[in-house]
């Protein structure tokens, strides 16, 4: 949605700007005055045919940009979709301003400690994060929470649990079915959420049994925000969404209005949903409030990301380099194209 709007801004303000420069290039023709009647023939003759040649210029020009303007490829304004209200009536009470208490957990698998001591408190309502490397111990954490060994879990808390391996869907069912097996919510509430996953129209319809991985992560990820739960326990949502589908997630989780616990890699989820951080890059992990100004910079501290991030740069910036004309922003790109290399040699080192 957000790409969709970008392009329609984009399209909207070039056709402006290509009008607007033809009206100015057609005023500047028609300025152009006759010759004053106390000239000479020989001279009113001159500046018949001088001014004669500018107006035809100008005019050629006002009417190449009014061709260009027509000619853009005409992009679609996206509709306005509807607002995610979730009934907050379907929710048990969770009267605890507490809803997980975390004290001196030790994680281990088959012997193998991976953290010595886990602490933090959960607050109802609010949404943590936990970060960290790869095998540092996160998802063995979410585990043990949804199992409630070693952690004091208010009641009546309901926890819907979301794994990578949708394990939780019926094959022979269709993705509207699965939904609506134990949601509290009606099938127009449902179909919207859906919608919102990009699952439109008739496409709620498709059986589990046919869908790709992608499809079956946002069928699972539908059927955990609306099964009968007030506490979200998230492993890695956005993995395997587009650009699009993940903002719509970010919507669908702030409209939540239970408390939730998601582990992620995603940055930009972290920025715009978290308000308290766990983080297992840490020795002994401690739940903080996440001050996004503060904190996001730990966050961003991953090396590979930032590679990454940094090569998709330098691909952008190498393809605006082979089209530009302008030779200042020309300068100003080759420039930028340095500094990235550079700075992708350093982060390579």
């Amino acid at each position: 949605m957000l790409k969709q709007e970008k392009e329609h801004q984009a399209y909207v303000q070039e056709k402006k700007r290509l009008k607007q420069a033809a009206k100015k290039l057609q005023a500047r023709s028609d300025a152009i005055k006759k010759a004053p009647s106390r000239m000479g023939n020989s001279e009113a003759r001159l500046h018949k045919r001088s001014s004669g040649k500018q107006k035809a210029k100008l005019n050629r020009a006002a009417e190449a940009m009014v061709t260009r303007a027509n000619k853009l490829e005409h992009q679609e304004k996206p509709k306005e979709q509807q607002q995610v209200m979730f009934d907050v009536t379907q929710f048990p009470a969770i009267h605890s301003k507490r809803v997980i208490q975390v004290k001196d957990v030790c994680l281990q698998i088959e012997g193998n400690v991976l953290k010595q001591r886990v602490n933090g408190i959960v607050r109802n309502g609010s949404r943590m994060a936990i970060t960290g490397k790869n095998g540092s111990g996160k998802s063995t954490f979410l585990e043990v929470l949804y199992e409630g060994k070693e952690i004091s879990i208010a009641q009546p808390a309901k926890m819907g649990f979301f794994r990578q391996q949708q394990e939780d869907l019926d094959n022979d069912k269709t993705i509207l079915e699965n939904v609506q097996i134990g949601s509290p919510y009606d099938q127009t509430f449902i179909r919207t959420i859906l919608s919102r996953l990009a699952f439109k129209g008739d496409a709620v319809h498709k059986s589990v049994s046919s869908l790709s991985g992608g499809e079956r992560v946002r069928t699972s990820l539908a059927k955990v925000f609306l099964g009968n739960y007030n506490v979200l326990v998230l492993d890695e949502p956005t993995n395997y969404l587009d650009l699009d589908t993940k903002e719509a997630l970010t919507t669908v989780l702030r409209a939540y209005p239970g408390t939730i616990v998601f582990v992620t890699h995603d940055r930009a989820l972290i920025d715009d949903l978290a308000t308290d951080l766990l983080s297992f890059d840490e020795e002994e992990p401690f739940l903080h409030p996440f001050n996004k100004t503060d904190d996001v910079e730990k966050v961003r501290d991953n090396e590979e990301e930032l590679l990454l991030a940094t090569e998709m740069k330098l691909t952008e910036t190498l393809g605006k380099l082979s089209i530009v004309v302008d030779e200042t922003e020309k300068q100003q790109l080759e420039q930028l194209f340095q500094e990235l290399l550079a700075q992708k040699k350093q982060l390579k080192k």
